[in-house]
């Protein structure tokens, strides 16, 4: 399929972790380090979260749109999802058939 813009990704290799796309416009994040939380998207526009920060609840989604809800705050009822669209029913109430959609 030479006079092709599209180069397709060598497959010969067995080696699964080294499938190449040269020539591509597409940069393919490198899955030949083993360690799952450092996998990296350079060159990429899509910028994912800091997975490398091991307690959960300071994982950030900086250059994103969406805002998340405040998940620092233990207490569970007090949780706030400011910035956010939908309102959530009342949880707090302990009697089930008081809970309201």
């Amino acid at each position: 399929m030479e006079d092709r813009y599209i180069t397709m990704p060598d497959y010969t290799d067995a080696t699964l972790g080294v499938v190449t796309m040269e020539e591509s416009y597409t940069t393919m994040p490198d899955y030949t380090d083993t360690t799952l939380e450092v996998v990296t998207m350079e060159e990429s526009y899509i910028t994912m979260p800091d997975f490398t920060d091991t307690t959960l609840d300071v994982v950030t989604m900086e250059d994103r749109y969406i805002t998340m809800p405040d998940y620092t705050d233990t207490t569970l009822d007090d949780v706030a999802m400011e910035d956010c669209y939908i309102t959530m029913p009342d949880y707090t109430d302990t009697t089930l058939d008081d809970v309201a959609m």
